[in-house]
Parts: structure tokens; C-alpha cells; sequence
């Protein structure tokens, strides 16, 4: 699973990696130190969208289906619909209308929890080998507002089975985000292949993962 995501602090390495421009101001200053966002609160990330895949636009974790009909019902499934299991995304209902409205999520970092035998936690932080940033997997969706007839746009992220590494960490669920490798971004975008043939987890020998002092 992933609930907490570290992205990057800088706009201008952002739009250097992803050869993108920033489409909506951030709300935080740039050069601003490393920020760990908890998706529970619903926070704006960075993220590629494949109808606009030269804009880096700041968009709401937490995917709102179609079928939501008032804005009550839209916060509360948010915290629900962070994550989407790749495995099932084309049959739940939440999330089979969003299954081609692919997008990259930029992080730097994933943090992920462990349990340790007397059940109690740690957490630890995942990131890619020589990397500065990577993009996970996600889908997103247009809502359209009761209250203004404005149309919103939330995502989710991708999940997938945990390869070796992250299945010890993540041992009570054992899946992982879906981790895109930068020479298929264009692919993903696309739409050319089924959402299906990126379950495969990403390369353990690529990632580093350290535990996150308490």
C-alpha cells in the first residue's frame, strides 16, 4: 500500500526530470526542505496527467468516482480511494471508468510501515537507486460538483504484490505502489497497453529502503 509519500522539494528539478512545466502554483515554497505528505489528509501532489502530459499540475490524493452524487459523500470516500489494486481496478466500480485516465505521481520517497513481532511499528523509507525522483502508477478522475457544476480532479495510486524487499517490510499486507521505469512513462500515458501488463513489481536491486528513526 502507500498512505505517506515524500516529493520532491524543487519545481525546476521537477521540470527538468519529467521535461514538463509546472501548471499550478505550488502552496509551498520551492527549495522548501523535503516534505512527507499523509494522504489521509487529502494533500495536493505532483502529478502527469496523460491529457496533459507537458504539465506537471498539483492535484487532490483521493480519487472521487463519477458516480458520486454530493459533496458529502465525495470527502468521505477520499480517504478510502488512496490506493487502487491494479489486479481489480477495471472491475470495482469505483475505479473502472478512471482505468484508462492514467497519470505518473512524482514522489522522492515512499514511507512504509512494519510490523515487528510484539505488533507494535516502525516505519521505513523507500527510494529508487541514483534517482532524485520516481513516478508511481496512478489513475484519476473528473467529478463534477453538485454545488458549483465545477469539474475536480483526484487520483489514486496503483498498487500491486510486493516484490521480496518490500514484502519484509510490508508484512502484514505484502503489496507495494506500481512503480513506472522512466523509459515507459510515454507507454503508460498512452494508453497503449492494458493497465494489466504494469503489475509486475518493480526491481528490489533498484530500490533503498532505510528505517526512520521513531
Amino acid at each position: 500500500m502507500c498512505f505517506y509519500a515524500e516529493i520532491p522539494p524543487s519545481d525546476k528539478l521537477l521540470e527538468k526530470r519529467y521535461k514538463a512545466s509546472l501548471h499550478t502554483k505550488r502552496y509551498y515554497e520551492d527549495n522548501q526542505v523535503d516534505i512527507i505528505f499523509n494522504g489521509f489528509t487529502n494533500p495536493k501532489m505532483p502529478i502527469i496527467m496523460c491529457d496533459m502530459p507537458d504539465k506537471i499540475c498539483l492535484v487532490r490524493w483521493g480519487l472521487i468516482p463519477t458516480h458520486i452524487s454530493s459533496l458529502e459523500q465525495a470527502k468521505s470516500i477520499q480517504t478510502k480511494t488512496l490506493n487502487a489494486c491494479i489486479e481489480t481496478v477495471h472491475e470495482k466500480m469505483s475505479y473502472k471508468n478512471s482505468q484508462n485516465l492514467r497519470c505518473l505521481v512524482i514522489v522522492k520517497a515512499i514511507i512504509e510501515p512494519h510490523q515487528k513481532p510484539d505488533k507494535s511499528r516502525e516505519r521505513y523509507r523507500i527510494w529508487l537507486k541514483d534517482e532524485d525522483s520516481f513516478a508511481l502508477g496512478g489513475i484519476f478522475s473528473y467529478w463534477k460538483s453538485p454545488e458549483n457544476g465545477k469539474y475536480i480532479r483526484t487520483f489514486s495510486i496503483l498498487t500491486t504484490v510486493a516484490n521480496e524487499m518490500m514484502a519484509k517490510i510490508h508484512n502484514t499486507r505484502k503489496r507495494m505502489p506500481v512503480i513506472i521505469s522512466p523509459d515507459k512513462y510515454e507507454e503508460y500515458l498512452s494508453g497503449e497497453k492494458n493497465i494489466l501488463d504494469y503489475k509486475t513489481p518493480f526491481d528490489e536491486n533498484l530500490m533503498i529502503a532505510e528505517k526512520l528513526s521513531a
